[in-house]
């Protein structure tokens, strides 16, 4: 089974100016909605842009109010100003596979962004659990606002 969202917004930025912004992980706190806080072993990792292998753990506020989870990502793509692709297979449940990607292109004066995240859920039950809240595109349409407005503003 999958599930999938996908969250477009216009940043009048300069593609390699959104792309930077996101792939710094530590640009997420304040900005994704359930984003709590992101570590990683090695010193100023999510203080810069993620490149292809770079790894960091992000806490995550769970929307169903218990206590945070941690989920461990991986950068797969990292194309500058392009495309950047991240996924994890360390979430909650076992089986459940996710990878977002972000596509910039240059249009009218700035950038279109796109996120388009996509799950693999391993049985009818994890489904049934978290089927729907991983298609909902309310946090990730939040999160693109927040980010056209900490550039824009």
């Amino acid at each position: 089974m999958r599930a999938a969202t996908r969250s477009t917004i216009h940043v009048r930025c300069e593609p390699e100016r959104v792309y930077e912004f996101v792939s710094t992980p530590d640009n997420w706190v304040g900005t994704h909605p359930v984003t709590a806080a992101v570590t990683a072993a090695g010193a100023g990792v999510c203080r810069q842009p993620a490149g292809e292998g770079t790894r960091w753990t992000e806490l995550i506020h769970d929307p169903d109010g218990t206590d945070p989870f941690a989920v461990e990502w991986v950068v797969v793509v990292a194309e500058t100003g392009r495309r950047w692709v991240i996924a994890t297979d360390r979430l909650r449940v076992p089986g459940l596979h996710c990878r977002i990607t972000y596509t910039f292109t240059a249009a009218g004066g700035g950038c279109d962004f796109r996120r388009d995240m996509a799950s693999a859920l391993p049985d009818e039950a994890t489904a049934r659990l978290y089927g729907d809240s991983l298609r909902d595109p309310a946090s990730h349409d939040a999160y693109l606002a927040n980010i056209k407005t900490a550039l824009e503003g």
